[in-house]
């Protein structure tokens, strides 16, 4: 909600910052001179007031702690928000393991891990849509606040996604435990820990996404349609549906600034680059091959043919993870960038 006199934490940075240098020059530089001395300094203080301006009574770092609070007690109050995504996440979970349970080998199997992967991703990145009435909201009371020098746009980015960093890594296990043991996927601890970073980072990298289309959208209808199609044609030229090699030229540069492209590969490498011999066979010969994959004793496809199949190099899997990185942080760059070309119509016109 916007500042009040009753003592929210914005308005008392915006009074320190109106108010305390005016009591300062008021009060004059201390107990020995007299009135003349008095006012010269106050005179003097004021002069260096105007010329310089200051727009920010109290440092960054300072407002990033009482912004992540401020955020953090509405995260909290807001029981409903945290209920909702807490229990969709875990309905989600044990519904995708249930039904993909203990995948197992061969044709069938490699096709389902693919399959769950692809429409895990879809439901992790649409499910962020969600945020964008909140972030609609909350823009209005930042550019109100940040209009009056309560604090910096930086600030409330940084605060705001500090916040949410431990939110979403919480959603994220609560997604991930039922879902990858149900459904069988590689049974390391590395493997496990790594899908679990890749969720985390897709939550995190939709969050910024949303986040950025809140700050251009004028509405939530205009958002929403922004975000949905935006998504849709990621998910088209992901690599799923259609492989690069076999896209368009005029259409090829799409898979690479697609959001799904890299989770997908970065969780493709993860399962079967962490499947080792005598564990790695995925289609054995025999009778029983063409269905099953299993039965007969000689190995006709392991895990790092399909992986060649796929065209994925298993040194692929970390850089897919820093690309993933980047867009989280290319996406709240853009969103300051918005913000902060919408402050300064706002400052414009009200001078």
């Amino acid at each position: 909600s916007a500042p009040t006199r009753n003592g929210g934490a914005p308005f008392a940075l915006y009074k320190e910052k109106h108010e305390g240098p005016l009591l300062r020059c008021l009060c004059g530089g201390g107990g020995g001179g007299g009135g003349g001395a008095m006012v010269a300094n106050a005179d003097e203080e004021m002069a260096t007031l105007t010329l310089a301006k200051p727009r920010f009574a109290n440092d960054g770092l300072h407002e990033v702690a009482v912004l992540a609070h401020r955020f953090t007690l509405n995260v909290f109050r807001d029981r409903s928000l945290l209920a909702s995504r807490t229990i969709q996440a875990l309905v989600a979970g044990l519904a995708l393991g249930s039904l993909y349970r203990d995948v197992g080998m061969g044709p069938s199997g490699i096709a389902e891990r693919l399959g769950f992967l692809a429409f895990m991703l879809t439901f992790l990145l649409s499910s962020s849509i969600e945020a964008l009435p909140i972030f609609l909201k909350e823009r209005a009371v930042l550019l109100h606040e940040t209009s009056r020098g309560a604090y910096r746009i930086s600030s409330y980015l940084l605060a705001h996604f500090l916040v949410f960093v431990p939110f979403l890594l919480f959603i994220a296990m609560v997604f991930s435990i039922p879902a990858y043991f149900l459904i069988g996927l590689a049974r390391t601890p590395a493997a496990f820990a790594f899908f679990v970073l890749t969720v985390w980072l897709v939550l995190l990298m939709a969050n910024s996404f949303v986040a950025f289309f809140s700050a251009l959208a004028p509405d939530y209808i205009m958002g929403s349609s922004l975000v949905s199609g935006a998504m849709g044609a990621f998910f088209l030229f992901s690599g799923y549906f259609i492989s690069r090699e076999n896209m368009p030229d005029y259409w090829r540069f799409m898979h690479y600034i697609s959001l799904f492209k890299y989770p997908l590969d970065a969780l493709l490498i993860n399962e079967y680059s962490s499947m080792h011999a005598p564990h790695d066979c995925l289609v054995r010969g025999g009778a029983a091959s063409s269905t099953s994959g299993v039965g007969g004793t000689t190995c006709m496809f392991t895990a790092q043919d399909e992986l060649r199949s796929l065209g994925l190099d298993p040194t692929w899997k970390w850089p897919s993870i820093a690309v993933i990185v980047g867009f989280l942080a290319f996406y709240r760059l853009l969103c300051y960038i918005v913000l902060k070309i919408k402050l300064s119509k706002i400052t414009n016109s009200s001078s």
